[in-house]
């Protein structure tokens, strides 16, 4: 299965993203968020029982008033990942979350033009001991598969091939698609088919889940994705999939690894489409 840009798609009703905006951060007084506020909205995405939160914002240091309550959010909640970066200036994780083994990868793959094509699955960190590390979308896509008993398998190592449900995934190979060498190329890469922006996904803004705004079936069972949509949080990249979707070709961070996980799990129940 490789991934590359096609006509839009059906909208995307098994991943939410959570959005903080610039209305947020004016209400938590701070970015970021503080913990106590961070604490509250995953309780608040906790209770209406999602398969799988992902919480692309990092958190590798205190960030008060609430630390103490955000370390027993991290602790109590299992099914909730973290990230790090281990590209070009690293970030570490949450320690507690590494501790726990909850955490996936913020990195993405941008080209020279600043725009992302690629789509990377895993990596590994050479800074330690070449552990073999999962993205977050990638993260999200087979804790959500592995409810549904659909397990990643092995077709030949060798040559990057894995199956997952109905999709066959082949790594990406050197000089494929105009890429270079392995060291360009780096971790297991496919090439990425752009789901759409934003709109193409459920949304909840943060304030909405903190003031108990939500209904259970909009996030139960589902994979939930928080992260900022905020300008002044500059987290954004660009796609060359942006042609029929407005305001598509500055991407926020977390839609990205959205459009990266609904690619897999769509792959995986129905097929290479």
């Amino acid at each position: 299965m490789s991934f590359s840009g096609g006509a839009p798609e059906a909208k995307e009703t098994e991943i939410v993203i959570v959005t903080i905006d610039e209305q947020d951060i004016k209400a938590a007084a701070n970015w970021p968020i503080p913990d106590q506020v961070m604490a509250d909205l995953i309780t608040g995405i906790s209770r209406h029982q999602p398969a799988v939160i992902g919480l692309d914002i990092y958190r590798n240091l205190p960030e008060e008033p609430g630390h103490e309550a955000l370390v027993k959010v991290f602790k109590t909640t299992k099914n909730l990942y973290g990230v790090e970066k281990i590209s070009g200036l690293r970030v570490d994780p949450s320690p507690i979350l590494q501790q726990q083994q909850q955490v996936a990868l913020a990195d993405l793959m941008v080209d020279d033009d600043r725009k992302v094509r690629r789509a990377f699955l895993t990596a590994v960190d050479g800074k330690q001991e070449d552990a073999l590390k999962a993205g977050l979308a990638t993260q999200m896509a087979t804790r959500y598969l592995e409810g549904k008993n659909i397990q990643l398998q092995e077709v030949n190592a060798e040559k990057l091939h894995f199956r997952l449900g109905k999709a066959d995934f082949i790594g990406l190979q050197e000089h494929e698609a105009g890429y270079g060498d392995r060291d360009d190329l780096g971790g297991y890469q496919v090439l990425m088919n752009w789901r759409g922006p934003l709109s193409m996904f459920t949304q909840i803004k943060m304030r909405d889940i903190l003031a108990g705004r939500v209904q259970t079936e909009q996030m139960k069972g589902k994979i939930v994705l928080i992260g900022s949509i905020a300008p002044s949080t500059n987290d954004f990249l660009g796609t060359p999939y942006s042609q029929g979707y407005v305001g598509a070709e500055q991407t926020p961070g977390v839609v990205v690894h959205a459009n990266i996980s609904s690619q897999i799990i769509r792959g995986a129940m129905e097929g290479d489409r």
